[in-house]
């Protein structure tokens, strides 16, 4: 039997629009229309929470009600009045990655946990986490390119955990809170 290492990615995303609006992006065949939310679920119930509208959808979208949910307990006001919506859009969704990366990890360690044997079977796992950030495809708009801003990149072996982060992305420009 041969030992593999395994590897988790969790992300979250949202889009900047050509006119730098956070949370929109011009998308291919929408070019009527102009730009859409991105991450859409995200931005809509931010606008509703927001606007004081009904956001709960009854049960019959369990990904937005767990959004709506955790958006509640997120200061929403206070980053509104600290830079507009591009500034409570870019920290939810910094918020929203914080929430997917700890339930992916306490998936991954709890996996381990359960399974007696499972470094017999594997020898690391490495998890690298950050925010997708999507900007205009749509025609007639410049750039194109995504990016991707790493937040985390740690490896789980037999001994515990080796925070790899300064090592990969060390040189690169962090995020300023």
């Amino acid at each position: 039997m041969s030992l593999k290492p395994l590897i988790d990615v969790c992300t979250e995303q949202v889009g900047i629009n050509k006119d730098g609006k956070v949370g929109m992006v011009e998308r291919i065949g929408t070019e009527d229309y102009g730009s859409d939310e991105a991450c859409g679920a995200v931005v809509r119930a931010y606008k509703n929470i927001m606007g004081g509208k009904e956001t709960s959808s009854g049960g019959f979208n369990l990904e937005e009600d767990y959004i709506v949910s955790l958006l509640r307990r997120m200061p929403l006001k206070e980053y509104q009045s600290k830079g507009g919506d591009n500034y409570a859009i870019a920290k939810i969704t910094e918020n929203l990655y914080g929430v997917i990366a700890e339930l992916i990890q306490k998936e991954i360690l709890g996996t381990i946990a359960k399974k007696t044997n499972f470094w017999d079977r594997v020898t690391e796992v490495t998890m690298m986490g950050g925010i997708v950030i999507n900007s205009g495809h749509g025609s007639g708009t410049d750039g194109g390119d995504d990016y991707f801003q790493p937040l985390m990149m740690k490896t789980l072996v037999r001994g515990g955990e080796v925070d790899l982060y300064k090592e990969v992305f060390g040189d690169l420009s962090t995020p300023v809170n």
